[in-house]
């Protein structure tokens, strides 16, 4: 190793890694919906930020003690007072700023889906999706749409159809395929920009024989 290069010191290194942590996650969050990942309740989201980012300033602070680059004489010898005080000072300030530079997403609560099938039609193949659920905290700028999904885990997507009216808690979908092929159905609730913030569990399809 050449004499111009330093080893860093696990301050840093630990510091470095809160912080990149803390990237990663605010990455996820915003790229969660464009790949129908259910997002991390808000009331969360905050306070792992301020952990993350409260964890990167008291390794980053003690290293400056430690190294005698604070601008105080006096707190360059209190390496753990200067750690544990900027770190926590840093987690609650994060706490109170955070929530309001970002914008709060809207929300809507859909619970209870049920889903019952009807075969409609053989040449072509056409079936009926009956959704009934409860919906709550509803508002202009949010949209809920019914997706139908050819597995039982809701991975492979068929058809989506939007609903007009979710405060009356039901809704029919027809699709283009066999009884065979539908075996699941879920509720996503849409932005203003078409992105997925939330969606229930799968609720797997209940034919009528």
């Amino acid at each position: 190793m050449g004499s111009g290069m330093r080893r860093l010191s696990w301050a840093v290194i630990f510091g470095v890694g809160a912080l990149t942590a803390t990237a990663l996650f605010l990455a996820f969050l915003v790229l969660a919906p464009a790949f129908g990942i259910e997002r991390l309740d808000e009331r969360w989201v905050a306070p792992i930020v301020a952990i993350g980012i409260g964890l990167g300033a008291a390794a980053f602070g003690g290293h400056a003690s430690v190294k005698g680059k604070l601008p105080i004489a006096s707190l360059n010898d209190q390496q753990f007072t200067v750690s544990l005080g900027g770190g926590i000072a840093t987690f609650f300030l994060v706490l109170l700023l955070f929530p309001r530079t970002i914008p709060v997403p809207a929300t809507a609560s859909v619970r209870d889906l049920e889903l019952a099938g009807s075969v409609v039609g053989q040449n072509p193949p056409r079936v009926m999706l009956e959704a009934h659920f409860k919906a709550a905290g509803l508002s202009q700028d949010v949209a809920l749409v019914l997706i139908a999904y050819e597995d039982q885990r809701c991975e492979r997507e068929l058809v989506r159809g939007q609903i007009d009216q979710p405060q009356e808690g039901n809704m029919t979908l027809f699709v283009r395929k066999s009884r065979a092929d539908v075996a699941c159905g879920r509720i996503a609730t849409l932005n203003s920009t078409g992105s997925i913030v939330s969606q229930t569990p799968p609720a797997l399809v209940k034919w009528n024989d």
